[in-house]
């Protein structure tokens, strides 16, 4: 039994750099077809100075970017060689930099970034918050670490038999997320079919080589 907990963000990101070959290479070593490196800068700096908020209107929403100027081209924390392999990578290789938001809320008070958030997380996929295929009536787009991967629980199983449907889920979730133990309201994070769903399975997930369930704040 793994209790689950939210992360909420703040107002610190971790800072990494990345280059890689995007010219087909293949990496024996990682088993995919380029090299790739990558480094961490600043485990926690500020967010208002290494990301902008802009408005897309592609999207109608408010967005974030890195603002990857602030790091010259030749600065020498730039990685240089393959993290797997060893390899160097050329003048050539695409350079980027990651501000990826840090979260609280897991039980040994370190804050996590998304990527590297242990098993038992459960955070608001905010960027599908005004998709209702992906959002639950709160309004919260809710993923769930689980030891085989990620589980967006508001979104449409592979054996639904509505699909297409929007008046319904295919898994239904009890309490408020943001207390999944139920600390405030008594109520603790609970995924079963009692509402409005589809005859698919019995409220439980196979992610991976995960197969349980989340009931009463904990993946079994």
């Amino acid at each position: 039994m793994i209790r689950v907990f939210f992360l909420e963000p703040t107002n610190q990101v971790q800072v990494r750099l990345r280059r890689y070959h995007g010219d087909g290479s293949p990496c024996a070593a990682a088993g995919r077809h380029y090299c790739n490196a990558e480094t961490v800068i600043h485990a926690a700096a500020p967010a208002a100075a290494w990301v902008e908020e802009y408005r897309s209107e592609a999207f109608n929403r408010t967005c974030f970017r890195t603002l990857s100027d602030q790091l010259a081209k030749d600065d020498p924390r730039w990685p240089t060689h393959c993290d797997k392999c060893g390899a160097a990578l050329s003048a050539e290789a695409t350079s980027q930099v990651w501000a990826d938001e840090l979260h609280t809320g897991a039980p040994d008070g370190v804050l996590y970034t998304i990527r590297d958030a242990p098993v038992g997380a459960i955070w608001n996929a905010f960027w599908f918050d005004n998709i209702p295929a992906f959002t639950g009536p709160d309004g919260i787009a809710l993923m769930v670490r689980t030891p085989g991967g990620d589980w967006m629980v508001d979104s449409g199983a592979s054996n639904c038999t509505r699909p297409g449907d929007l008046t319904h889920k295919c898994w239904i979730r009890h309490g408020d997320p943001r207390d999944p133990q139920g600390l405030k309201s008594g109520q603790p994070l609970h995924v079963d079919k009692s509402g409005n769903t589809c005859s698919a399975g019995a409220g439980s997930i196979a992610c991976g080589s995960y197969h349980g369930f989340l009931h009463n704040g904990a993946l079994t």
